[in-house]
């Protein structure tokens, strides 16, 4: 290839042999590429595309192949949902139009790649349009049936902003949602950290969550929450670097929350955070504190806290 000895027409024969190789090989994908580089051609394109399909490639080296595969209305079994799973993060514009009418008629993606689907159409197609109402119902099932399993991630987190109302929150959801809404984004860049542990200053207990590509979701359940992070044998360390970014910004959800389940232990803290700051100034108040103090693990400090103001309250 390099001094030009493969005529077109060796290179159009050797792309037919390539797309009916049944052992797929990185050599066979740089050897298919090189050939299309120097020629251009439909069929070395497709044997290409092929190849990676049957070698089953799902990062972003592959997104621009299988861009040209559909741009040249190459026909290949797969290569919508191989171009959707190539998607990388940075992808910055709404998908294919004949990507988004294959998905709208084809229901076999699974949940990642449905949440990935998903968060392109509510980012960056128009709501007016056709193709975007088409998707509309699924998308509101979707979020509801993530949300119920109590799933978050960038993509859902997109999601639920655009498809969670407040009419759809009922005691289930309520039992859910709030944990959800007060997630933040932790990315630790240090590779020998595994977990981040959320400790909130109010409660005895503590949650960990697994750090996946050095990413993970976590509840700030108040205000008083502290992230330490733990390495592979259990050693925990507080000064680490990392970024918190939080994720949803929907008050009006959390207050629907609390009419519909008040009893949540992050909405009932934050009631409670209120109430300290203020004092207890009605019965109401009062026994607030009482079911805090009697429904959650406090950490005994906080729990002083409530006791005393409780205390004051009926002396």
């Amino acid at each position: 290839l390099k001094n030009n000895w493969l005529s077109k027409e060796i290179s159009l024969m050797a792309a037919v042999f390539l797309s009916n190789v049944k052992n797929n090989h990185k050599l066979l994908e740089r050897l298919t590429g090189g050939l299309y580089k120097a020629y251009p051609e439909m069929k070395i394109l497709e044997a290409l595309c092929s190849l990676l399909i049957r070698g089953d490639h799902r990062d972003r080296s592959s997104v621009n192949w299988l861009e040209k595969a559909m741009k040249a209305h190459i026909n290949l079994t797969r290569l919508y949902e191989y171009f959707l799973y190539s998607l990388p993060e940075d992808y910055g514009h709404a998908l294919p139009k004949e990507v988004l009418l294959y998905f709208s008629y084809d229901k076999s993606l699974d949940q990642a790649n449905k949440s990935v689907l998903y968060k392109n159409i509510l980012q960056y197609v128009n709501p007016s349009t056709e193709l975007y109402q088409v998707y509309v119902r699924e998308m509101e099932q979707f979020a509801m049936e993530q949300l119920l399993a109590g799933r978050m991630n960038g993509c859902l987190a997109v999601i639920y902003e655009h498809m969670i109302y407040a009419d759809m929150i009922d005691p289930r959801a309520a039992g859910i949602l709030p944990k959800i809404l007060c997630s933040s984004r932790v990315k630790c860049d240090d590779p020998r950290m595994k977990y981040v542990i959320v400790r909130c200053e109010e409660l005895k207990e503590e949650e960990a969550f697994l750090l996946e590509h050095g990413e993970a979701y976590v509840p700030a359940v108040s205000k008083n929450t502290v992230l330490f992070f733990q390495d592979a044998y259990g050693g925990r360390y507080l000064n680490i670097s990392h970024r918190k970014l939080p994720v949803m910004d929907r008050k009006e959800l959390l207050d629907r929350c609390y009419e519909v389940y008040p009893d949540h232990p992050i909405l009932k803290l934050r009631a409670c955070e209120a109430v300290l700051k203020k004092g207890v100034e009605k019965e109401e108040e009062a026994l607030l504190l009482e079911d805090t103090l009697s429904q959650l693990k406090l950490n005994p400090v906080f729990e002083k806290k409530l006791l005393y103001l409780v205390t004051e309250y009926y002396c």
